[in-house]
């Protein structure tokens, strides 16, 4: 987690923002799993198309933080 919040020091990654699992808690796992198997980094620009909850998840995840790019770590 360190890593992590030294990592938004950065300028390349301004405004990165780290969101840990319990704030995800309303989202089905096996659904993210599925997602980060398929891509291990989001852009919001080409999403996997997974099917309408993969969909739903990816845009949630997109949506909270205003995010351009999500990955998980």
């Amino acid at each position: 987690m360190g890593f992590l919040h030294d990592l938004k020091k950065q300028a390349a990654v301004e405004g990165a923002a780290v969101v840990n699992a319990e704030s995800l808690a309303d989202l089905q796992g096996g659904i993210l799993d599925q997602i980060f198997e398929v891509a291990s980094v989001l852009r919001r620009v080409d999403p996997p198309q997974l099917g309408t909850a993969a969909d739903d998840h990816i845009a949630y995840l997109f949506d909270r933080c205003a995010a351009t790019h999500v990955m998980q770590v």
